[in-house]
């Protein structure tokens, strides 16, 4: 980590993603609220706040507070300097945020010419792109998109360590590494027959600091990895009053062989039975080290067995370790457990989410 560089997230207008990625790969960051119509002065966030005032006044009618604060928010792009990180929500897509490194200061556009039939985005800061990252990739980014969540402005400094380091470790991936990584084929086929501990260390990679993301991060993992698979999810969020609890419900894939057999068998007169496919009901915990209460998860699925049946019943935990008691209790009732490593090889084997786009 460069000691003295400055961290920001960076919230564009979205309806003009596509134009301002464009602008973005060129070298060139932009920033709304900053429009300068022929024959009016420019909205420079540069200049002294009564100078901004006068400017605004003249494109726009908005109460004092609100350019006070709008002001006050896009002063921060004044504070970017050369080598200084810019990280961008939701660019290029919903799913992703980019990375750039600022190559020089702000400066603002007086060029005449309109931009994408805009007179506004003329705030500019020279940029280069470092990368865009999946927001489920692997631990640092799940850790940089839960802590989006806190920086809402249109420009926001970032002064907490662990977003920071987040963001060197895509840094450092990006820059030394994110290419021995990003074979799909090449990796899965390595990968599927990994011995236990180089499976741990991959496993710790991913899931290291999953106590620091958003839990609901890892609930997503879990969905799209079933349904990745052809699995569909049929309930989410299901509680029944008395401490059971299923985070997802998944009907088994509508393919393959039995699915056919079913199929055929609802559709024959002689044949007078409903004919379902497999319910599975998951109950998912982020949890990193040992958790001391995983018993908990497992009593979950029980007390819904009785309000919400399914065929089967799966506690998913990237805990380090599963208690004698849980697993007892698990064989008991007939619910499965999937641990850390198993969840990896299952990603790894079957999920894109590893070793699909950055």
């Amino acid at each position: 980590m460069e000691s003295n560089r400055k961290y920001f997230v960076f919230r564009i207008n979205y309806k003009k993603r596509k134009e301002l990625l464009s602008e973005a790969q060129n070298g060139r960051l932009r920033q709304g609220w900053s429009i300068m119509e022929p024959n009016k002065k420019g909205i420079d966030v540069a200049n002294d706040y009564d100078e901004y005032l006068s400017a605004w006044k003249q494109h726009w009618a908005d109460d004092e507070k609100y350019i006070r604060n709008k002001y006050n928010q896009l002063q921060k792009i004044t504070k970017i300097e050369e080598g200084d990180i810019i990280v961008v929500p939701k660019l290029p897509d919903d799913d992703k945020y980019t990375i750039f490194e600022a190559t020089g200061k702000y400066y603002f556009d007086k060029s005449p010419e309109v931009w994408s039939g805009e007179y506004d985005f003329r705030s500019c800061i020279g940029v280069k792109t470092l990368g865009a990252y999946n927001y489920a990739r692997d631990n640092n980014s799940r850790i940089v998109s839960n802590k989006f969540r806190a920086y809402r402005s249109a420009i926001n400094m970032v002064w907490n360590n662990d977003f920071i380091d987040a963001l060197e470790g895509n840094i450092y991936c990006i820059e030394d590494y994110v290419e021995n990584i990003d074979q799909p084929e090449d990796n899965i086929k390595i990968l599927c027959d990994l011995s236990d501990k180089v499976l741990e260390n991959v496993s710790d990679k991913l899931f290291g600091d999953v106590s620091k993301w958003n839990p609901e991060i890892l609930e997503e993992i879990v969905k799209k990895l079933f349904q990745e698979n052809g699995y569909e999810v049929i309930d989410i969020k299901k509680y029944n009053g008395s401490g059971g609890d299923y985070d997802m419900v998944f009907q088994v894939p509508q393919k393959g062989i039995f699915y056919d057999i079913l199929d055929s068998i609802s559709y024959n007169e002689k044949y007078d039975c409903e004919i379902k496919l497999p319910l599975i009901g998951v109950q998912v915990k982020s949890k990193s080290g040992v958790d001391r209460n995983d018993i908990e998860g497992v009593k979950q699925l029980i007390k819904m067995k009785s309000d919400y049946p399914t065929d089967y019943q799966m506690l998913i935990t990237t805990a380090d370790e599963i208690s004698s008691e849980a697993l007892s209790e698990a064989n008991k009732n007939n619910i499965i457990i999937i641990d850390k490593l198993l969840l990896t090889k299952l990603l790894i084997k079957y999920s894109p989410l590893v070793f699909g786009d950055k």
